[in-house]
């Protein structure tokens, strides 16, 4: 079954890990040109096919905007996507120019980063740093980035005015695997260059082409993929064992599988799977069966697909009766899909930790998490966003450090109305962190909490939005002293409340939602 994808998708809830993003360029409306085109990443559910999520990247305002070229019969120029090495972002990089505009080459460049939420961090830089355009682009952990252009490959600070480009010569597909920095060659036949690990300045460097990737016949290298796929790792290089590269040329379209070879230190060629149409992007994984499953964008025009491709073959065998293509979407009318890469999630807590959850109540946010076999736990810390990027310390708890099951509680109290985000972080002794999670709430505009008459002398009258639950309140004093406990009424909108026994002075009247401070004569 092919799903075609509705203009109209938008989905709120986190990517999943383990999905596949594509990225679609168009509107729906206007048909595809060699001008800017706005830019959709779309969420793949890749095995009910189901789309699961939708963001936009923004293509209107001048210097936060990032639109990408959308020639059909330009293939993938423009437009490579990845996965940050640490699984946090989907990063991209595109031109800072008006919807339909020709993206010739010097104009300005925009980078977008998005994170496991769904969150759109954009910055432009000049494009006439060194000319050309953005082919693919890569990062680590979203705080800097690689990219390829026709002009050589540079790399970028995140938020930095200018570049440092080290590579002089133009290469397509760029990626990092085990922390080493690898494109793909413009040259025919194409090779895989290896940079070493990812260099921040412009000390020239045009890359060392892989032993034996000169011997891949592929002409034209729109995409590339390493994994492990014996579990064997004899040396550095062998931690990735298995080389697919993505050949677009149409009279030779399809994937070349290569094999690393220990005795030689070469990466040997071990066969072609052909294609009718060329293909683009290239991202892969080993699924639970053991074998290799990649997933890439087919045919460059108009609908075209995203595909996936099961190679169950062993590491050095080929045989084209053991590969499977399966169409998982197409990308509609005046759309096409130009690269894909898996979704991006939040790193999280070992598995001691069995649930982080948030709700909200009120203006309040309200925690419940558990965890079992707490060792040498430091300490639990509670963070909370407005924009699901950069959290702030709200409130640290002390762990139990006991192997039974622990149930924690906590809140954040007194928010404004609207939405944020919230992660757990647990520090160990030894100062290793880690992370939850990330959780969202959105807290709405509630009817006003009033107190009057204010100052009072006998009594004070609360108003209060009606619950169907009591209400447990408490009247403080400044220094944070309770001095009495009252239960608010379920159904109730409004309550009396007798202060006579209290000395005159300022007082605080706190609920599980409210705040608010009142005196007595």
């Amino acid at each position: 079954m092919m799903i075609a994808i509705s203009t109209q998708t938008a989905m709120s809830q986190n990517f999943t890990k383990g999905h596949i993003v594509v990225a679609r360029l168009g509107n729906g409306v206007n048909a595809l040109s060699s001008g800017a085109l706005p830019v959709s990443l779309v969420e793949i559910n890749p095995t009910t096919k189901n789309v699961t999520k939708t963001v936009a990247i923004p293509h209107t305002t001048s210097t936060q905007r990032l639109l990408i070229n959308g020639n059909p019969a330009a293939g993938s120029n423009e437009g490579g996507i990845s996965l940050s090495a640490d699984g946090r972002y989907i990063v991209l990089g595109g031109a800072d120019v008006a919807l339909f505009d020709n993206d010739a080459g010097p104009d300005n460049k925009s980078f977008a980063r998005v994170n496991g939420l769904g969150n759109v961090d954009l910055f432009t830089i000049n494009g006439n740093f060194f000319g050309g355009y953005i082919r693919a682009t890569s990062s680590i952990d979203g705080s800097a980035l690689w990219f390829t252009t026709t002009q050589g490959t540079a790399y970028v600070a995140w938020g930095a005015t200018g570049t440092s480009r080290f590579s002089t010569t133009g290469s397509r597909y760029i990626g990092i695997v085990g922390n080493q920095l690898y494109t793909a060659s413009g040259t025919n036949p194409a090779t895989i260059l290896s940079f070493g690990t990812p260099q921040t300045n412009n000390t020239t460097n045009n890359g060392t082409a892989l032993l034996g990737t000169a011997n891949s016949t592929v002409q034209s290298a729109y995409g590339f993929a390493m994994l492990d796929a014996d579990n064997t790792i004899n040396n550095a290089i062998d931690a990735n064992d298995v080389l697919y590269i993505v050949d677009q040329t149409v009279a030779s379209a399809g994937i070349v599988k290569m094999a690393y070879n220990t005795n030689t230190s070469n990466w040997d060629y071990i066969g072609k799977y052909s294609s009718a149409v060329p293909l683009y992007g290239l991202t892969a994984r080993k699924n639970n069966q053991g074998e290799v499953e990649l997933f890439a964008v087919s045919n460059y025009g108009e609908n075209n697909n995203l595909v996936s491709i099961v190679d169950a073959n062993a590491r050095t065998t080929f045989n084209s009766a053991s590969i499977t293509q399966t169409i998982l979407a197409s990308a509609g009318t005046n759309y096409v899909f130009r690269s894909v890469a898996f979704s991006p999630f939040d790193p999280v807590l070992p598995l001691n930790l069995l649930s982080f959850e948030v709700r909200s109540s009120a203006n309040s946010a309200i925690f419940n998490w558990q965890t079992k076999n707490e060792v040498n736990l430091a300490s639990f810390t509670l963070e909370r966003s407005t924009d699901g990027n950069n959290f702030e310390t709200i409130k640290t708890i002390r762990p139990n450090n006991i192997v039974a099951e622990n149930n924690y509680q906590s809140q954040d109290a007194n928010l404004l109305p609207g939405t944020y985000y919230y992660r757990l972080k647990t520090t160990d002794l030894d100062g290793t962190k880690n992370y939850s999670e990330v959780k969202s709430i959105t807290i709405k505009n509630l009817s006003s909490f009033n107190i009057f008459p204010n100052p009072a002398q006998n009594y004070i009258y609360i108003e209060i939005p009606k619950s169907t639950r009591v209400h447990i309140a408490s009247i403080y004093s400044t220094e944070g002293k309770l001095i009495k406990k009252i239960d608010i009424t379920p159904e109730t909108t409004q309550q009396r409340i007798n202060i006579e026994d209290l000395k005159p002075g300022i007082y605080i009247f706190k609920t599980e939602a409210y705040s608010k401070t009142f005196s007595k004569r």
